[in-house]
């Protein structure tokens, strides 16, 4: 196995550090605003190896959003190993992370995005699906059939069962993100940057709903019927919008100075 050179002042090629920011500057960006609740959560990027080997940058063990560059475990897409040694230990979560943009579900620049925010926690707590009373958080995050955002049940976090029930939640429905019974929430975006604003979005809709669960008004609220879900996620879809998917995906990253091969 390849082993990696200390960090020091030279991170590696430019490819590597870029995609390597990019997911720490998203995932740090959701604490200034207040999206992730303490920090806490963690993420993963789909990236692509000088072989064209299919990897996945996954942040390390107790670094949530004070990941920096070095932080990040490149992960093996299809058998889940670690490609280079004496990395850091990968977030307890590698295993729904990877459910959700490893092995099939690989496309370069994916990337998953768990967070822990109070207000998805919170309308979560039923075990019920959120509603789309928001009709652009539905459109963005929800199900395909009718824009509600799925929830798993409670598991312990870090579990082969946690990671089973997110992924079996969200996938056949077509959602971008999923929520946790007293846990918090995934999301999945074609970038990094475009994760963070499907949080953020998943950020806004738990509120909602969460207002007009306290309203008591809950069974006389408005909300997208099918048709109308399907028609404004086709007029997102092809706006410059809010819907945008972000950039293209990035240049391979090399097997670099930080990553140089034995």
């Amino acid at each position: 196995m390849p082993a990696p050179l200390a960090v020091g002042e030279k991170h590696g090629d430019d490819a590597d550090l870029a995609h390597r920011r990019s997911l720490c500057t998203a995932v740090s960006t959701l604490t200034t605003r207040h999206v992730n609740t303490m920090g806490s959560g963690n993420a993963a990027m789909c990236v692509a190896g000088p072989q064209s080997e299919k990897w996945v940058l996954v942040t390390a063990s107790g670094k949530g959003s004070s990941a920096q560059p070095a932080d990040l475990v490149v992960i093996d897409a299809q058998t889940a190993a670690p490609v280079f040694s004496g990395q850091p230990a990968p977030s307890i979560e590698t295993g729904m992370l990877l459910k959700l943009v490893g092995g099939s579900q690989w496309a370069e620049g994916k990337t998953a995005m768990h967070t822990h925010a109070a207000p998805v926690v919170a309308a979560c707590a039923a075990g019920a699906a959120i509603p789309p009373f928001y009709a652009i958080g539905g459109a963005l995050l929800g199900c395909d059939a009718d824009g509600s955002i799925p929830v798993a049940g409670w598991a312990l976090p870090g579990t082969e069962d946690l990671a089973r029930r997110v992924a079996e939640a969200m996938l056949p429905a077509g959602a971008n993100a999923c929520g946790m019974q007293g846990h918090g929430a995934v999301v999945v975006g074609k970038s990094p940057q475009y994760a963070a604003i499907l949080a953020e979005q998943l950020h806004v809709t738990a509120e909602v709903a969460n207002s007009v669960a306290a309203s008591g008004n809950a069974a006389h609220a408005w909300k997208p019927d099918a048709r109308q879900h399907r028609d404004f996620r086709h007029y997102l879809q092809g706006s410059a919008g809010c819907c945008a998917p972000g950039p293209a995906a990035g240049t391979p990253l090399a097997a670099s100075r930080l990553h140089s091969p034995a």
